[in-house]
Formats: C-alpha cells, sequence, structure tokens
C-alpha cells in the first residue's frame, strides 16, 4: 500500500505538495 503514495507522487508532482501533507499522515499511521 505504501508503494500507492510514491506512485501517485511521481505521476502528478503539482498534487504531490497538494496531499503531501496528507500522505505523510498516512505514512505515520500505518508506521505507528
Amino acid at each position: 500500500m505504501g508503494l500507492d503514495a510514491p506512485e501517485r507522487k511521481s505521476e502528478k508532482p503539482k498534487a504531490k505538495q497538494r496531499s503531501g501533507t496528507k500522505l505523510q499522515k498516512f505514512n505515520d499511521i500505518f508506521t505507528s
């Protein structure tokens, strides 16, 4: 599942900045 985030980031660099914080939050939950 974690691979989904980076893959989407490369596809939409602009969206990455927007969902960057959202993805980080998800990562924190998954890593916790």
